[in-house]
């Protein structure tokens, strides 16, 4: 029961707002009596306590209780309420009371003392969320923490709220009553009712109330803090501010307040008195701006997560609603390596004090048990073999470690620690990805436990690191180079992570014949020095980045031919040039591969290692021992570095060394013919497309047909074929031009004799899935349906299919002015 004894009573002071100004119109107090006032409880969620003569407030290790309790607006509506103090006389049970932290919001829904519970406001309505709890709809945000003061030295104790701008609230939508809810942390209190014995424990609120006309609060924006980014020093050794400087811009009012809490909710024990005011702290003032640094006994932890509010007041005394936002203190490794580059090393734990936020998040996805979530899994598994496969997922959280745009990345790696050697040894390569997952719900099939991916989302897999490590290596730590990706990913601020695919095959690769599974460690192995690291080395940014080279020859996707007299064939030992005068003060990464992912590197070579090309030399012969295969597309890549190791972005280029040659004709003309499955080694090349699109089906086509259709029909309507084939792969060596050049296509069947056209086309975007009577690509509509619009050129040739026409006989349009300008 309450405490009630014969004490000196004392005389109930004002709680001045922090957020007050010094207002000269006729101001009036008054003093308000509770007329309702319950409690609501989480352990007899419909039970109503309006019997019981105290109100419960707090936490236990059982319940939850929160009271309710209101009292009767007599403002003159258009006065201004000036401060608002709601008081309550409590005493703490079994817990120690500094431990309690009490808290006061308006209660927007209406109610009844006779019948609210946790679940309900009165006998027919629930509450938006149980315990009053939904935010906008039940209740409003809650008010800064309460003041507490002993009486006398009872075991009782007068909690003060500043209702303030909960009452202006109120009083602005002309309510009948000022409706709060009242709970607290870390503990319950006991507060009295209005039937106390003690007339001087009785709930009451306290208001200033100004004769002036009320204002809007003004309106304020804080300015030195981005949402779900860390807010840090600008020294060389990364370190969260821990003593923030609160700054704000475009002040439309008198004065400010800041809030700071661990809470989203703005409820934490662990919060000390992160409350500034300009009327109270030494804020530097402009004329709408200003900024104030917390002292530091105010100093924040790190590893925190914090929230912070800041709202404005006018000069009317009413203040504004709200605005929030939250920044990160992440707790860093770093060391200063006295060079003038420091370098982070950290695992994917540890980084914040909440679980929730890891700095590297990973997870294994199997085709072999494709709705098996693996992402609590203390190991992480790759593997290829002759009937499943897996790969891992690697999120690296980057935007949590505070790097900026003014930093210089030297050297950047992820590390996995093997944990099984494989019995056979698979080629590990880690690419980057744009893919996104969650962790706990990711496997083969779905990337969320709702939306599909193709392939575990191999799919997405980029280009890979340039680091490319056999399994069966001796070190059991695999390091893979990511520089490039963090260098790229700070010129763009974002509060996404990076993503990268952990994998030994891609592609075309196949599948191995034996198991070549190989096991890491994860981020939730219970061993920390099994867990994936990431290494970052950087430097304060020198004001010019290092310039990327110059791809010169071939051109991007281009053939590599050899002459012999006026004869064309492949040329297996190409020259690959760069631009030296560009090149030359810098060194060189060169990479070749016969992948598009530079998986399978058939030369690497890396200046800070060794140096057999010098940039300056401005080319790359391929050796005769290293001769390339016919009927192949080659990938390579070119980056540069200063003498700090500062890497450029890389420069990536293509070549086909093709099996095609020309026959001669006599005299100077040769012949090439070019058709589906020219390239030995390649399914890709030469690249042709074809579909049949109907006016009769305007928004499906033919994909996957084996026969180009052409229809002119009244009752099967209009079938157009599109045909089109790049041939910037077949390019011809300078000097030689085109002197004819026609389509030749089979016959299949026909109905009746009919002329066929052959139209030069200028809409090149068209995709064969995609396409059809009204779009090119599934979205984008054609000029005039059909094709037949803009995107239609000149007739180039046209053919008439005759009654002698036999099935097989080959069909051939002369098309060589659209073939002169392609090449």
């Amino acid at each position: 029961m309450f405490l009630s004894a014969d004490i000196l009573v004392t005389q109930t002071s004002f709680e001045t707002s922090v957020l007050e100004d010094n207002n000269v119109n006729q101001t009036s107090t008054r003093t308000e009596s509770a007329a309702s006032q319950v409690y609501i409880s989480s352990m007899a969620t419909t039970f109503n306590f309006a019997v019981d003569p105290n109100t419960l407030v707090g936490v236990n290790a059982t319940d939850e209780a929160r009271g309710l309790i209101n009292f009767p607006n007599a403002v003159s509506y258009g006065d201004t309420i000036q401060s608002a103090t709601l008081s309550l006389f409590c005493t703490n049970q079994y817990s120690s009371i500094n431990s309690i932290s009490s808290f006061a919001s308006s209660l927007d829904k209406s109610w009844r003392e006779s019948q609210a519970t946790w679940t309900n406001s009165d006998s027919t309505i629930f509450w938006q969320t149980s315990g009053a709890d939904g935010i906008d709809s039940d209740r409003s945000d809650w008010e800064l923490p309460s003041v507490k003061s002993q009486i006398s030295t009872t075991g009782v104790y007068n909690y003060s709220f500043n209702v303030t701008k909960l009452v202006q609230s109120d009083s602005m939508d002309n309510k009948t009553t000022f409706d709060f809810v009242i709970s607290a942390i870390g503990g319950m209190l006991q507060c009295a009712e209005s039937n106390n014995n003690t007339a001087s424990y009785h709930p009451e609120l306290f208001l200033e109330i100004s004769s002036s006309a009320p204002g809007d609060g003004g309106s304020v924006e804080s300015n030195f803090a981005v949402d779900g980014m860390p807010l840090m020093s600008n020294d060389l050794v990364l370190n969260a501010e821990t003593n923030p400087t609160l700054s704000y811009v475009n002040l439309n009012g008198s004065n400010v307040e800041f809030q700071l809490s661990l809470g989203d909710d703005f409820r934490n024990n662990s919060d000390l008195d992160w409350t500034y005011s300009t009327m109270i702290d030494p804020f530097n003032v402009g004329t709408n701006s200003g900024s104030y640094t917390i002292p530091q006994s105010d100093s924040i932890q790190n590893g925190s997560i914090i929230y912070y509010r800041v709202r404005s007041l006018d000069s009317s005394g009413m203040i504004s609603n709200w605005s929030n936002g939250n920044f990160l203190l992440p707790n860093l490794d770093v060391t200063d390596n006295k060079d003038g580059t420091a370098t982070i090393y950290m695992g994917g734990n540890g980084i914040f004090d909440l679980a929730e936020y890891k700095l590297i998040e990973d997870v294994e996805v199997d085709s072999n048990t494709p709705n098996a979530l693996l992402g609590d899994s203390d190991t992480i598994s790759v593997q290829s073999d002759s009937t499943t496969e897996s790969i891992v997922h690697t999120r690296i959280n980057s935007q949590y470690l505070g790097l900026n745009s003014s930093l210089s990345i030297i050297e950047a790696d992820i590390e996995y620690t093997r944990t099984a050697n494989p019995l056979v040894s698979p080629m590990i390569s880690l690419h980057h990805s744009d893919s996104d997952w969650k962790e706990n719900e990711a496997n083969w099939k779905y990337y969320d436990g709702i939306n599909l991916w193709q392939n575990g989302g191999l799919s997405s897999a980029g280009i890979a690191s340039s680091s490319i490590l056999m399994g069966d290596q001796s070190n059991s730590i695999f390091s893979f180079a990511i520089e490039d990706v963090i260098q790229d990913s700070l010129s763009v601020q974002s509060n996404d992570g990076l993503e990268f695919i952990l994998l030994s095959r891609i592609g075309a690769e196949s599948l191995s014949s034996n198991i070549n599974g190989i096991s890491f460690g994860s981020t939730e192995n219970a061993n920390s020095n099994l867990q994936p690291k990431i290494s970052i080395t950087y430097m304060i940014g020198q004001s010019n980045p290092v310039p990327a080279p110059e791809l010169l020859t071939p051109v991007k996707g281009g053939p590599v031919w050899n002459l012999t007299g006026d004869n064309i064939s492949a040329n297996t030992i190409p020259t690959l040039t760069w631009n030296s005068t560009l090149s030359t003060p810098y060194g060189m990464l060169f990479q070749l591969s016969e992948d598009e992912y530079f998986r399978n590197l058939l030369f690497n070579n890396d200046s800070r290692v060794s140096n057999p090309v010098q940039s300056s030399a401005g080319l790359f012969t391929i050796p005769h021992d290293m001769a390339l295969d016919i009927g192949k597309m080659y990938f390579w890549r070119m980056a540069h570095f200063d003498s700090n190791n500062r890497l450029s972005e890389w420069q990536y280029s293509s070549f086909l060394v093709s099996s095609l040659s020309s026959t001669w004709l006599g005299g100077d003309r040769y012949e090439m013919t070019l058709e589906l499955g020219t390239e030995l080694l390649e399914d890709s090349y030469p690249n042709c497309q074809e579909s049949t699109i109907s006016s009769v089906f305007p928004d499906f086509n033919d994909y996957g047909s084996p026969r180009m259709r052409v229809i002119d029909d009244t009752i099967q309507g209009t079938g157009t074929s599109l045909l089109q084939c790049d041939v910037s792969n077949y390019l011809l060596p300078s000097g030689y031009a085109i002197e004819s050049s026609q389509i030749e296509l089979q016959l299949d069947s026909y109905t009746n004799p009919v002329e066929i056209g052959v139209w030069e086309g200028f809409q090149h975007n068209w995709t064969n899935a995609g396409v059809s009577w009204n779009t090119y690509d599934g979205v984008n509509s054609w000029n005039s349906s059909g094709a037949s619009g803009g995107e239609k050129g000149q007739l180039l040739d046209s053919m008439m299919i005759t009654n002698s026409a036999s099935q097989g006989d080959l069909v051939v349009w002369n098309v060589t002015s659209a073939t002169q300008k392609s090449m």
